[in-house]
């Protein structure tokens, strides 16, 4: 586990406390009194960092916790399943949207943890974000409506659907830009047939004013989209997938010669498929990537690992610097090779590190602060990583410690 930390040496130090390594890990379990699973799909944290809303899937209901846990949580009932949520700038009020062939954006007001708003979506929605004007506009809300093949666009204050962008196959994922103007959708899976030599998924940028779309294929194999986050800035799109090596003939199965994890990045300023980064080691994979977040100042990424039970984190502004000086001549992904391998100048790509949590199922996150909370759909259960982080420290060389 000393490799880990070396490893991570460039980026930002832990803080290693007495028989804790890098990290401090908290389960928040949850009673289970309904004689049911509960299922948390997703989660936020409210501005002030003093609550936890959680979503539970299979018991239909919205948790508000303290997350220090000074006193009992409060549960709202809700008409639906809930999928994803996402909270509102003010912290005020959040939208949940879920229901399967029932679609439904529920507008949940987080003091008194009541509905606000009923809105009928599309057919098994999958994903929501909420783009708020500071002009005093209407706040809009969009909504990937998975197993419908389209995008709602909802007027969050007259609660209504406004219209739909048509999309395709099984939009999973979606983010809009800080500037409301673009809108970033990822599919969970391609559109072209099997027997195709070129299997890939497209993800499609709209235009939210107009509706515009641009088709974007990445690289060949790569499959099974799950999240989507868009940096700060709105320079940068991430999304967690996999690269499937189909079009060889494997020998072994280790080493990523059938599967490799990985997060593919788009460039938002010229809508532009910019580069792949691996997040699999030589000899371990990081096994089922699902749910990813930035931190708001951009120091790094935090990626769920549903299969390998554990968080990554990823230096940001060394991928940052990496991109910004990719060549235009450059074959996005495939210039990158695994750490163990390819080396950007003086530096591993990417820098990184892995911190296994021993709870089944992490799939979505959500950062406060220095304390990182995850689901963990498998265990009923929410966990909460406590970072504490010095300055960068700058490498002069890239070394590999074993």
């Amino acid at each position: 586990m000393f490799s880990s930390l070396l490893r991570w040496l460039g980026v930002f130090v832990f803080v290693v406390s007495p028989g804790i390594l890098l990290a401090e890990e908290e389960t928040l379990e949850y009673p289970v009194d309904t004689g049911k699973y509960i299922g948390p799909s997703d989660l936020a944290v409210a501005p002030s960092g003093e609550f936890l809303y959680v979503a539970e899937f299979d018991a239909a209901r919205l948790r508000k916790a303290r997350t220090d846990g000074s006193a009992p949580a409060t549960v709202l009932n809700l008409p639906i399943k809930p999928e994803r949520i996402k909270m509102f700038q003010d912290g005020k009020s959040l939208a949940l949207v879920g229901g399967e062939g029932s679609g439904k954006l529920l507008v949940v007001d987080c003091e008194s943890l009541k509905i606000a708003k009923e809105i009928p979506v599309g057919y098994y929605p999958a994903a929501v974000d909420v783009f708020e004007p500071k002009n005093g506009e209407p706040a809009i809300a969009y909504v990937a409506n998975r197993f419908g093949g389209d995008i709602s666009v909802v007027d969050l204050v007259q609660g209504e659907e406004l219209r739909r962008f048509p999309f395709g196959r099984e939009p999973i994922a979606l983010a809009v830009t800080p500037d409301g103007k673009k809108l970033i959708v990822v599919p969970q899976n391609p559109e072209d047939q099997a027997v195709e030599s070129g299997i890939t998924l497209t993800v499609r940028l709209y235009d939210t004013a107009t509706g515009d779309v641009k088709k974007m294929r990445l690289r060949n194999g790569i499959i099974n989209g799950r999240d989507v986050v868009i940096t700060p800035d709105g320079r940068y799109a991430f999304l967690t997938c996999l690269l499937s090596h189909f079009d060889n003939v494997p020998t072994h199965v280790d080493g990523g010669w059938m599967i490799e994890n990985m997060i593919a990045a788009i460039d938002m300023e010229v809508d532009q498929y910019a580069d792949t980064f691996y997040l699999d080691d030589m000899g371990l994979g990081a096994g089922n990537p699902w749910g990813i977040t930035c931190s708001s100042d951009s120091r790094f990424l935090a990626i769920a690992h549903a299969g390998s039970c554990e968080i990554t984190l990823l230096n940001l502004p060394k991928i940052f610097k990496i991109l910004d000086a990719r060549p235009h001549s450059s074959r996005p992904g495939f210039g990158a090779m695994t750490a163990v391998f390819y080396t950007a100048g003086d530096e591993s790509l990417p820098s990184r590190m892995r911190i296994p949590v021993g709870l089944y199922g992490a799939r979505q996150l959500a950062i406060h602060g220095n304390s990182i909370y995850f689901t963990a759909y498998y265990e009923d259960s929410v966990g909460r990583i406590d970072c504490r982080f010095t300055e960068p420290i700058e490498m002069t060389r890239g070394f590999m410690f074993d």
